[in-house]
């Protein structure tokens, strides 16, 4: 009897912020997915793409205290200040203090069987149960309220937070899967930018992504890239459109290799923030600008 090594986490489909009485809305929190899965006096971090990261966070080892044959879903959390930064989370900068946590939202194994046939709210109260005497300080119980989505979107936009998850009290975890019983909410930011060049697309035809620019504090610099948003038609007329602009040389300075286009495109941004590198986080494509 034993655990699977690995489990491709249940995902969510984009939604907007809407109230029911079939739901429940939890945090969406800037972090690393993570499924812990615990047995033989030990555990293990598992990526949603299946990297082990349970070295890379020494800090987490007293989950090894857990009870064998569980398995939960969750989410590892940098704290600065009290609020998520996923810049830390990556770097794990010494610079600055901060606090790894694990919110467990969810549980998939208890006593080596699975629970993901349950619906969601009784694998809430068995996750309870099984945190129960271990909460503190690192290993976090992720709350949810009821109903009242709209309210929650607004409160978690007005503190600077990622957004919200909905989902339906009745559903079952399906590995792997995008299903509607799961919605994400994202709070999103817009930009304008230049389109200053572009990355060749596979067999160098059309384009991969789009280089961009921006004006920071008064200062046009890059930006980073987007290669996500875009419908095949639209794609291949604005290729069309960037090729008659081609020049030699970028307009500002730019680490990217790239086809450089005559500054005359602008389009439309959304995206998470800025890294501290100064890059667009989670960029998506939304529309040519005038």
């Amino acid at each position: 009897m034993g655990l699977p090594y690995f489990i491709s986490p249940m995902l969510a489909v984009l939604g907007s912020p809407f109230d029911s009485e079939d739901y429940i809305y939890e945090l969406k929190w800037d972090g690393y997915r993570a499924l812990l899965f615990c047995e033989e006096g030990s555990y293990r971090l598992m990526s949603r793409n299946s990297v082990d990261l349970s070295e890379q966070y020494p800090e987490l080892k007293f989950l090894s205290r857990l009870p064998e044959g569980v398995v939960l879903d969750g989410e590892l959390v940098a704290l600065v200040e009290g609020k998520p930064d996923f810049e830390s989370l990556k770097s794990r900068s010494q610079d600055v203090k901060t606090h790894i946590i694990y919110f467990a939202f969810d549980l998939l194994y208890k006593d080596f069987e699975s629970r993901m046939m349950l619906p969601l709210m009784e694998r809430k109260k068995y996750l309870e149960q099984v945190l129960a005497p271990h909460l503190q300080e690192q290993l976090v119980l992720n709350q949810y309220i009821e109903t009242q989505g709209k309210l929650f979107f607004e409160k978690a936009r007005e503190q600077g937070l990622e957004g919200i998850i909905a989902k339906d009290r009745m559903s079952v975890y399906i590995p792997g899967k995008r299903e509607s019983t799961w919605k994400k909410i994202k709070r999103s930011l817009e930009i304008y930018c230049l389109i200053i060049g572009f990355t060749p697309g596979e067999d160098g035809i059309g384009f991969k992504n789009l280089i961009l620019a921006s004006e920071i504090n008064g200062e046009l610099k890059y930006v980073g890239r987007v290669g996500t948003g875009f419908s095949q038609a639209f794609k291949e007329e604005l290729y069309y459109s960037m090729h008659r602009l081609i020049v030699n040389t970028p307009l500002v300075p730019c680490p990217e290799q790239g086809i450089w286009i005559k500054p005359e495109l602008f389009c439309k941004i959304r995206y998470a923030e800025f890294t501290n590198a100064g890059i667009l986080r989670a960029p998506v494509f939304k529309s040519l600008a005038a």
